[in-house]
Formats: C-alpha cells, structure tokens, sequence
C-alpha cells in the first residue's frame, strides 16, 4: 500500500488530511501538494500512516515547522519526529 490522502470533515475553518498507508520518497511530492492547496490551517490526522522512510520523515518535520497540525501520530512516528508523548 502506498500512500493515500483523504478529506475529512473538520471543525470550523481549515482542513484536516487522513493519511493512510506509507509515506515514502515516492509519496512526499503529493502529501506536500495537497498541504499546499489546502484551505489553512491543516491538520494531519495520522492515526493510519504505518510509517514513513526518512524522506517522509523530513518532510513531516518540514509541514510541523510551517504550521501543519498532527493528530493521533503512532508513538513510533511520535519518536521519529521528536514530537512530545501528550501531542494528540
């Protein structure tokens, strides 16, 4: 399974992304085109992204950095993005 990047409904302005599968080198140009074009802010809900290889890693650093929001990240991708354990 690759990745796959779906519109969920979200609470007042902004955009929330589910992302499923995995975030790969191959991946990254879309997940960034679709934070992109997106009406701000965005969050990621990333509760089904199984992992990322080190491009994904980087360029979910990268979105954190500019904003993007992360909800329910697995605590493997927690560790990998130094994000602290209570981030939801």
């Amino acid at each position: 399974m690759t990745l796959c990047i779906l519109p969920q409904a979200s609470a007042g302005s902004g955009t929330t992304l589910r992302l499923e599968g995995w975030l790969t080198a191959e991946t990254v140009s879309e997940l960034l085109r679709a934070c992109a074009e997106a009406p701000k802010p965005v969050s990621l809900n990333m509760a089904h992204l199984i992992n990322a290889d080190t491009h994904g890693v980087d360029a979910l650093r990268d979105l954190l950095t500019n904003g993007v929001r992360f909800e329910s990240p697995s605590p493997y991708l927690a560790l990998l993005l130094g994000l602290r354990s209570d981030v939801s």
